[in-house]
């Protein structure tokens, strides 16, 4: 006889088992540990059925920070919509993309630390533009050469140039904890200061 299909409870129930197992997995022994294996050990599922709820690992490790980054988003979103001068908006999504970071060590190590092992297939990629801060990043840098107070020949490469920049000096102390360097917030803070001063257009004589 044929098993009952579940519930949507069930599916809900299952879905939720699955999500706290790998959370539960990444905060005790780290990403490498969320593998669909552990997960289904876990949860106390088939890996058939993860594969029911997620398409793949990648997606079921995405699932972890999707609820913390969506808030952020929202959050950027209101934060960019206050300030009318796109070199201080520039300056402030900056700013309160370094403090995510600080507020929350657990995704910023997870989704933007973590060096996929060779062994695992490459995730589907997807345009930076589908995250609030690169787009209004963007969308600010853009304003900013329109309205000649910076100069940005390329706003989206800049973009990433300054993306690039903070996350570099928000990772290099920990990545590189065996030498004395200055603090995340330290170096965040400078680099933020000495790439828009880069970017400024001089005053016209």
């Amino acid at each position: 006889m044929a098993r009952p299909p579940i519930t949507p409870e069930q599916r809900r129930a299952q879905r939720q088992a699955i999500y706290e197992a790998a959370a539960d997995l990444f905060g005790t022994k780290g990403p490498g540990s969320v593998t669909v294996r552990a997960v289904a050990d876990r949860a106390g599922v088939s890996q058939g059925t993860i594969y029911n709820h997620f398409a793949s690992l990648g997606e079921l490790q995405r699932a972890l920070w999707a609820v913390p980054v969506e808030r952020a988003s929202r959050e950027l979103e209101q934060l960019a919509e206050s300030i009318a001068d796109p070199g201080e908006r520039i300056r402030a999504l900056l700013v309160a993309f370094a403090q995510f970071v600080f507020d929350r060590p657990d995704v910023h190590r997870g989704a933007m630390l973590y060096v996929r092992p060779i062994s695992q297939p490459q995730p589907e990629r997807f345009a930076p533009e589908q995250l609030a801060f690169f787009r209004l990043l963007t969308e600010a840098l853009e304003e900013a050469g329109q309205a000649g107070v910076m100069s940005v020949p390329e706003p989206r490469m800049t973009a990433e140039l300054l993306w690039a920049a903070l996350h570099g000096a928000l990772a290099l102390p920990t990545n590189a904890d065996i030498y004395e360097l200055s603090t995340s917030k330290e170096l965040a803070e400078r680099m933020t200061s000495f790439v828009l001063d880069a970017l400024q257009t001089p005053p016209s004589s």
